[in-house]
């Protein structure tokens, strides 16, 4: 009897895949976690470019006639559609500097900042982006 019981296959199929569904689901919703992170980084930075654009070239951004950190920042938040909260700030005090014939510091600057949480179940991280942009 004891032969015939350790030579049995039954339930073999049932133990590989216990012991390769948590590894396989791990991969998966990994595979999914990252997907939302580098979503979230591009729309950060697509944010800050179109908002820097904005602020220098359409009366969009402007509130009588004056960008200002408010309005480029409610301009960016109306657009932005990523999975984490985003903070804005506008300068165009010269804070973007342009080397070249035309050396001179002008520009409209957007800066970007967010924190996405990461959550894999049994992995938790924080992971600040940042995201910065010129124009012109």
């Amino acid at each position: 009897m004891s032969k015939r019981y350790f030579r049995s296959e039954d339930g073999a199929g049932a133990a590989e895949f216990a012991l390769v569904l948590p590894v396989f689901l791990l991969f998966v919703f990994g595979l999914i976690e990252f997907g939302m992170l580098f979503f979230t980084v591009n729309q950060l930075h697509w944010t800050a470019e179109r908002s820097a654009r904005c602020s220098a070239v359409s009366t969009e951004c402007a509130l009588n006639g004056n960008t200002t950190n408010a309005t480029v920042g409610n301009y960016a938040k109306s657009i932005y559609k990523g999975l984490a909260a985003a903070q804005y700030k506008y300068d165009n005090t010269g804070a973007c500097s342009r080397t070249g014939t035309n050396s001179t510091n002008s520009g409209h600057r957007v800066t970007a900042n967010a924190t996405f949480k990461m959550n894999l179940g049994v992995y938790y991280k924080s992971m600040p982006l940042t995201a910065d942009a010129c124009f012109p």
